[in-house]
């Protein structure tokens, strides 16, 4: 057996050390310049001409008081030498870290509406990263002043080494491309709606195409488990469950998240329900609260860390309701697009048809979960699964006559959660050993077509798919002892690997325009476990960690020539190789103007 790392007489005494040694408070790490934190992902490809570049912050501290610092504002104003409209619309972001901190996230916004979202990476040293996103189907909110903010959430138990100033520093601006005969400038949303999901919006009475913005990428939730298998399995609740509760507590109790491995954020527009977007499942930096910190995403962050990419949802069945007098509510948090009718004030329309009307999509699940009081052993898998279809149609009456708009969605969920744990719940004198494992293998795939016709010609057709495949591997080691006035416990090993993709692939249809056909591929892979036999000796060196690994990978790929393909590959905690263009012709990366290869949702109207 390994030697314990700490063993403490007082339950509270032992948690506080516990924590504060796994949160290196009391070393020292050896001095290191900031590392440039290397990624696959793409840069968004740039418009031809010169950009008007607009900078919203240049090198300030992301600080404040609170849980939030929304104290940071920033003011813009249009760009005069480019006037609207534009060709493209590039938010370009660069953020860096002085010290490990414990924050959830990292988000600028304008006008209220969230340009950029992340997950807060917590590197021990000095770090720096680059993000961007092309915000050009938002041109019509660039096209007034507004009050900017850029902040950072925490919880308040969460604890801040160092103590003093801002732990993170950010510069964003605004490029501007103005139209060229190569670049023309798309057809845009002619509004852009911030939606809080709770307060009624007013909104104008001529639309004819509306679709919403939804951040739907959520940690954790793909390693709960139902309720009711957490209320007859008392031993799945314990200090070591993998989960985020405490939101590193220097006082961590028994816990394990509820509420089923299975999610998705249904839309409702005015108490109907309107749509469904799948929930992407974001690995955290720290799979087990303080225990395995910092185990997937370093020196590589792993798929949506460092630019959380919204989902799009397609309510244009529900435009002619939209123009209906009076206030609107949409149940959810988000940005929507409108697109409208230019030669009318008013347009009535109304819903055909909506199966999702009366059909929850609550999920099942069965369990095999077995106790075996002898060996104190409890093993099973529960495995929690949905499928469903919906479709939904609506009409508008448009300057050019009546537009029919169809939404038709299916999907397939399947969660397998295999659970194996020895040792008893609670010690009795004796040092016993206890181990936990959670496997998940989740697959999570929808599929969407949404038609617009007038009569019966085809006015568009977009076809798209996504999947959301993960495996993932959680597993603690324990040796603990009840001593009476609490209990003792020392950590032996801790693992997390994981193997997860974002698959997209999508069909744009315009009459004599054809098809615009997009492929992409993200992926990463990571391991690492933790020996806690010598804590010192990982602290002054991180790489005597084992299977201290990862990969990530970006593809993507169009039918009009685009082709893109980057590659990190780190071995205990240093990136080893990096590579762009591999497979693409010539093995150089080339990616037209008009593409989106990071994944985010395709612009709304570059056909014209």
């Amino acid at each position: 057996m390994n030697a314990p790392v700490l063993l403490n007489h007082h339950r509270t005494l032992l948690a506080l050390c516990l924590s504060l040694a796994l949160a290196g408070i009391g070393h020292t790490p050896p001095a290191a310049a900031a590392t440039q934190v290397l990624t696959p992902d793409p840069r968004v490809h740039p418009a031809s001409g010169t950009p008007c570049v607009v900078q919203l912050m240049d090198n300030q501290p992301f600080s404040g008081e609170g849980e939030y610092t929304t104290d940071n504002h920033f003011a813009y104003m249009p760009p005069p030498a480019c006037r609207p409209p534009w060709a493209k619309v590039v938010l370009q972001v660069d953020l860096s870290s002085s010290r490990h901190t414990v924050v959830n996230d990292i988000g600028i916004s304008l006008g209220g509406i969230r340009l950029f979202h992340q997950a807060a990476p917590r590197y021990d040293l000095p770090a720096s990263w680059h993000a961007e996103r092309d915000l050009t189907d938002y041109s019509r909110l660039f096209t007034a002043p507004h009050t900017g903010s850029y902040w950072t959430l925490k919880d308040s138990e969460n604890i801040d080494p160092g103590g003093q100033g801002s732990a993170f520093t950010g510069s964003a601006r605004l490029l501007f491309y103005p139209p060229t005969t190569q670049t023309p400038a798309p057809r845009v949303p002619d509004a852009v709606v911030r939606l809080d999901g709770s307060t009624p919006v007013r909104l104008p009475h001529n639309i004819v195409r509306a679709y919403l913005d939804v951040e739907n990428a959520q940690p954790w939730w793909y390693l709960c488990l139902p309720d009711e298998i957490l209320g007859t399995n008392p031993d799945l609740i314990d200090v070591f469950a993998p989960g985020d509760q405490l939101k590193n507590s220097i006082f961590p109790q028994e816990t394990a998240c509820g509420g089923g491995g299975f999610r998705e954020i249904r839309v409702d527009v005015d108490g109907t329900p309107a749509g469904v977007a799948p929930v992407f499942p974001l690995l955290p930096a720290d799979p087990s609260v303080n225990y395995l910190r910092n185990a997937l995403n370093v020196p590589t962050p792993t798929l949506q860390m460092l630019n959380i990419i919204p989902y799009r949802v397609d309510l244009s069945p529900f435009s002619g309701g939209f123009n209906a007098a009076g206030l609107h509510v949409v149940s959810v948090p988000g940005v929507l697009l409108l697109y409208l009718d230019r030669n009318r004030t008013f347009v009535s329309g109304g819903i055909i048809k909506n199966t999702l009307t009366g059909r929850p999509g609550d999920p099942t699940y069965t369990s095999t979960l077995t106790r075996d009081a002898q060996k104190k052993r409890l093993q099973g898998t529960i495995r929690t699964r949905q499928s469903r279809q919906f479709e939904i149609r609506g009409f508008v009456n448009t300057s050019r006559g009546r537009i029919d708009s169809s939404v038709r969605q299916s999907s397939d969920f399947d969660n397998s959660q295999s659970m194996y744990l020895t040792g008893p719940h609670q010690s009795h004198g004796k040092p016993v050993d206890k181990f936990y494992e959670e496997v998940v293998s989740l697959q999570s795939t929808t599929n969407r077509t949404s038609r617009r016709t007038a009569g019966t010609t085809l006015l568009g057709k977009d076809v798209e798919q996504v999947s959301y495949p993960l495996a993932y591997t959680y597993q603690m080691a324990t040796t603990s002892q009840d001593i009476g006035d609490g209990w003792a416990i020392a950590l032996r090993k801790g693992t997390v690997k994981a193997v997860q993709h974002w698959l997209v692939d999508t069909d744009h249809y315009r009459p004599g325009q054809g098809h615009y056909v997009t492929h992409l591929d993200e992926s990463f892979a990571g391991s690492r476990t933790h020996a806690y036999d010598n804590w010192d000796a990982h602290l002054q060196n991180p790489s005597t960690d084992t299977h201290w690994g990862s990969v990530a990978k970006h593809l993507f790929s169009d039918n009009f020539g685009s082709c893109f393909q980057g590659s990190v590959v780190a071995r205990e905690g240093a990136v080893v190789s990096t590579g762009r263009g591999a497979g693409c012709p010539g093995g150089h990366n080339q990616v037209r103007w008009f593409a989106h290869p990071d994944g985010s949702p395709d612009s709304l109207g570059w056909w014209h």
